[in-house]
């Protein structure tokens, strides 16, 4: 992340960020602090036990970044209520994936596919 910050040559918009579970929550984080990543994927963000919201409080939402959550409907670390409100802060899309939890066993093509449709997207 600090060789990303630190090349002059490198434009934001040509840098996307995804981050599965943890990740999610790491990297939301830099993402939002360094306004590097256009656009950002968070893949079953952890709810539970990682506080999203309380960074959110003063953190700048960078309203150009596009942000992606996709989750499993059954997501055992998170809840739909939590994940909405978590979309509905961040201004970002929200995929539930029917019948998924939180590993999203078997659904890993879709996510990648939802994944490379959201960072190719022409806005």
């Amino acid at each position: 992340m600090r060789w990303l910050e630190e090349r002059e040559d490198l434009r934001p918009r040509e840098v996307f960020l995804a981050g599965w579970s943890f990740g999610s929550w790491v990297g939301l984080r830099w993402a939002l602090a360094s306004g590097v990543p256009s656009r950002t994927v968070l893949v079953s963000p952890p709810l539970v036990g990682f506080d999203f919201f309380h960074f959110l409080k003063e953190a700048d939402l960078r309203p150009a970044m596009g942000k992606l959550i996709i989750a499993g409907e059954l997501d055992q670390f998170s809840g739909t209520g939590k994940l909405r409100e978590l979309a509905s802060r961040l201004d970002a899309g929200l995929e539930l994936l029917p019948a998924a939890d939180h590993f999203l066993f078997g659904r890993e093509r879709e996510v990648a596919e939802m994944t490379a449709r959201f960072f190719l997207a022409k806005d």
